[in-house]
C-alpha cells in the first residue's frame, strides 16, 4: 500500500504580503492541491495525484473538493453570472455551467439549479427529474429566480 507525500513546494513571493505565498490543501486519497496567485490577480490550481501533477487549471476563481470527492469549480459566465462546474480529479468538466449546487449524493446524483430548471442530474449533467422553476405555487411571491 502506498500513498502520496508533497515533499517540498518552493515559493517565491512577489512581496512581503502573505496572500501571495502558495496555499496546500489536503484532498482525499492522498492528493493535495496547490493554490497560487500571480502578479495580475489570478489563482492558479494545480492538483497533484501519486506524487505527480493531475492537472492545471487557473480557470476558476475557487476549487474545492465537494464531500464525495469531485472538484466544484467557481467561476463568472459571460452575463456575470457565477457559475458551478463539476470536474473530477484529472480535470474533466463532468457537468458545466450549474448556478445552483447543494452538494452531492453519495450515489451520484446532484440536486442542480441551471439556467431556469432546478432538479436531479446525474455526474454528466443529464437530468433525471427536473422542473422549471416557475413550476412552484409560490411563484409570485418567490424571490428564488
Amino acid at each position: 500500500a502506498g500513498g502520496s507525500l508533497l515533499y517540498s513546494v518552493a515559493a517565491d513571493p512577489h512581496s512581503d504580503s502573505e496572500e501571495n505565498y502558495p496555499y496546500v490543501t489536503a484532498l482525499t486519497q492522498g492528493r493535495c492541491m496547490l493554490e497560487s496567485d500571480d502578479l495580475s490577480g489570478s489563482t492558479h490550481y494545480t492538483v497533484y495525484t501519486d506524487s505527480r501533477t493531475s492537472f492545471a487549471t487557473d480557470a476558476y476563481l475557487s476549487l474545492y473538493e465537494e464531500t464525495s470527492g469531485r472538484l466544484v469549480g467557481f467561476r463568472y459566465g459571460r452575463s456575470g453570472t457565477a457559475l458551478y462546474d463539476l470536474l473530477d480529479f484529472s480535470g474533466n468538466v463532468l457537468c458545466a455551467d450549474i448556478s445552483s449546487i447543494n452538494g452531492l449524493a453519495e450515489d451520484g446524483l446532484l440536486p442542480i439549479r441551471r439556467g431556469f430548471t432546478e432538479g436531479w442530474a446525474d455526474e454528466s449533467g443529464r437530468w433525471l427529474w427536473s422542473r422549471s422553476i416557475w413550476q412552484s405555487p409560490t411563484d409570485e411571491t418567490s424571490a428564488n429566480y
